[in-house]
């Protein structure tokens, strides 16, 4: 017998927005232009990244970014990469006018010592905004990212521009470093190292614990030399140990090598989940 699905519309997952069609339902709008759209994606611009939704003309038009703003960013980090030159941006804390349309949004600077919730929701009419005043938020009243993260940020940008927008951002870094401190775990197993940003907030957590460990592994040989490089640089070493293995056998090596977990970080492959 065939049940009559409960699901419409686009399914998704996480990494590079992949999404099989369930029905042919579109049940949402891009974002930009408001065409009845279901392509869900992540702003180009890797300061921003925020995720939403945008049709192929916008997509076109914008250069996959979310606005006029990000759009000039994101051209200006290409044309640098183009031109071989790491540039350190200085990212700006922004609150969009949304009465304004796309092309004429504009930037203006935020006081962090006058901004409080009010003043950034006052902006969110609509789910990206809300996100995006949330994420500012956050990223005003939380700690600066580290020199090392931000250098580590900057090379994942250069050398793996498309696959970068996986790296964890500054926010979510930080809430990793704290559920490790508060939970003091012995052992940590990431599934997914990639150039290793997470690995790092994950071990800072445990640093000052003797016999605490992170265990991390991934199947790109280069995005874990670029982990070690920076991992090496925070003093880390003795730490975190990375393997170049597939989830799925990090698990196995890991049992036959009877290495208990307390607490487990999962971003591999999100087809393999109900495997993990």
């Amino acid at each position: 017998n065939v049940f009559e699905s409960k699901f419409k519309g686009m399914n998704y997952v996480f990494d590079e927005r992949m999404g099989a069609k369930i029905t042919n339902d579109i049940l949402s709008n891009c974002e930009t232009c408001g065409t009845n759209c279901d392509y869900f994606t992540n702003c180009n611009n890797f300061d921003c990244h925020v995720r939403f939704i945008q049709c192929g003309n916008c997509k076109s038009k914008y250069d996959g970014c979310c606005s006029k703003y990000c759009q000039k960013t994101y051209n200006e980090i290409i044309a640098s990469k183009n031109e071989n030159k790491l540039i350190i941006r200085k990212k700006a804390t922004k609150v969009i006018d949304i009465n304004d349309s796309v092309d004429d949004k504009h930037i203006t600077k935020v006081d962090s010592n006058k901004v409080d919730k009010s003043t950034l929701l006052q902006h969110a009419n609509n789910a990206n905004d809300l996100i995006e005043s949330i994420n500012t938020y956050c990223e005003i009243h939380s700690s600066e990212e580290s020199n090392i993260l931000k250098q580590l940020r900057e090379e994942t940008n250069i050398q793996f521009t498309i696959a970068s927008r996986i790296l964890s951002s500054s926010i979510q870094g930080q809430l990793l470093t704290f559920l490790s401190t508060i939970h003091k775990p012995k052992n940590i197993l990431e599934l997914g190292t990639f150039t290793g940003y997470a690995t790092i907030c994950l071990a800072n957590g445990i640093k000052g614990l003797i016999d605490s460990k992170v265990y991390s592994c991934d199947i790109d040989v280069n995005t874990i030399n670029l982990a070690k490089k920076y991992i090496s640089l925070c003093e880390l070493d003795n730490k975190i140990d990375i393997h170049n293995k597939r989830a799925l056998e990090m698990i196995s090596y890991a049992r036959d090598n009877a290495i208990k977990f307390d607490m487990v970080f999962i971003d591999a492959d999100k087809k393999q989940y109900q495997n993990y």
